[in-house]
């Protein structure tokens, strides 16, 4: 009979940032699986392996994966493979410290930099969400063609709209219209032409209005005539 896979994240100590920032994609999902995350002040892995039920004893680890006996003493992250059982392991600081006048400023250094890291992943996070709400047309943008050999715009769109390049070397721009309207454009770039995307969402506009302007002088006029 094969052992049963298990798939458990746990917590050491006192942790450097919020377990949600290692478990989780979105804040949201903390409330959800918070209950099942193991809090707990065991820092030798094979105990920590056998209390979780993914080995029976302390010495089926020694014997079979000897680089996993050790004690967990710094901060750090950490996966832990046995089989198809997986172990995700955020390791904080110990709850008591004895702490002596020489280790201060050591220790000080270290909790800068650890709110450091906290600060890119957070920064990292944020990033990536400005850019998801883009994509979903929750973020009014101008986006600027410049021609690079004058420094005169060519192309300025105003707009809730996303933004990506394809293989054509064209920008694609779709912009929505209205609820399920949408309109697609294409912008061809070369290398006398770069672009620009400033995030103007503190403006007063209307989600489904876009507003489109080209720089008169570089636009051909076109007469439109017709016959009877």
């Amino acid at each position: 009979m094969s052992k049963k896979v298990i798939v458990k994240d746990i917590v050491i100590g006192d942790p450097i940032c919020h377990p949600w920032y290692m478990f989780c994609n979105e804040y949201e999902e903390w409330d959800l699986i918070k209950d099942d995350v193991i809090f707990t002040k065991e820092r030798y892995l094979p105990k920590l392996m056998v209390e979780c039920g993914i080995v029976d004893s302390i010495s089926e680890v020694r014997r079979n994966r000897p680089e996993l006996v050790t004690n967990l003493d710094k901060p750090a992250f950490m996966e832990i493979k046995w089989g198809k059982s997986r172990l995700y392991i955020q390791i904080g600081e110990w709850y008591i410290l004895k702490i002596n006048k020489k280790l201060i400023p050591v220790l000080a250094i270290v909790a800068v930099l650890g709110l450091g890291a906290v600060g890119c992943r957070e920064s990292n996070r944020v990033s990536h969400n400005i850019s998801k709400e883009a994509d979903n047309f929750n973020v009014t943008r101008r986006l600027v063609v410049i021609n690079a050999r004058t420094d005169k715009p060519l192309f300025e769109l105003v707009g809730n709209f996303a933004l990506s390049n394809n293989s054509d070397n064209e920008l694609e721009v779709v912009c929505q219209t209205g609820k399920n309207e949408f309109k697609k454009h294409f912008i061809y770039l070369n290398e006398y032409t770069i672009y620009t995307v400033e995030d103007i969402s503190g403006a007063d506009v209307n989600k489904y209005k876009y507003e489109v302007n080209f720089l008169p002088e570089t636009i051909q006029p076109i007469t439109i005539t017709t016959k009877d």
